[in-house]
């Protein structure tokens, strides 16, 4: 990389710092993953560098991606957390002592999240998600047609996606 390539670099630096701390902050309150974040959005500028038109446009693009990430990995691992047996965190050798702390805490929000659930969509989610059956015979229990509950358990989740991102 030539000295003008590296002064560039500087600049977008510069320009942009501001902008990707402040959307990650919103992300997390971890300054150390916040640092983390910031740092692979500047590691993957650099590597692409040549040949960038835009390279400020480029790295919020990669922050954005990130953020699509972030929030992917923080979901599947609150969902994990959910498909855990309810005592894994009393399980010995199961669960480190973070991870049994985080999965008390997930278990918590979840908890307080389905119970702002409308009564439909929160039955209609336990029968499928948690107690397994198929869609036919929930719907047979509930006496509604199998689009309503596929509405009703599809709408669960996306509260729950949503609700889940302001937690984490």
């Amino acid at each position: 990389m030539s000295r003008n390539d590296e002064v560039a670099f500087l600049q977008v630096f510069e320009t942009t710092r501001d902008g990707l701390y402040r959307i990650f902050r919103k992300l997390t309150t971890d300054e150390y993953q916040v640092e983390d974040l910031v740092q692979e959005c500047y590691l993957e500028l650099w590597k692409k560098w040549e040949g960038l038109q835009d390279p400020v446009n480029y790295v919020f693009g990669i922050a954005y991606n990130q953020v699509k990430v972030y929030h992917r990995k923080k979901i599947r691992a609150a969902l994990t957390m959910m498909e855990l047996p309810e005592d894994a965190g009393n399980q010995p050798g199961l669960l480190n002592p973070d991870q049994q702390y985080q999965l008390k805490e997930t278990q918590n929000r979840l908890q307080k999240i389905m119970q702002e659930l409308s009564p439909e969509k929160r039955v209609a989610f336990n029968l499928i998600r948690e107690e397994e059956r198929s869609y036919q015979e929930a719907s047979q229990l509930l006496g509604v047609p199998v689009s309503t509950l596929e509405k009703r358990v599809s709408g669960s989740l996306k509260v729950l996606r949503k609700m889940l991102r302001c937690f984490f």
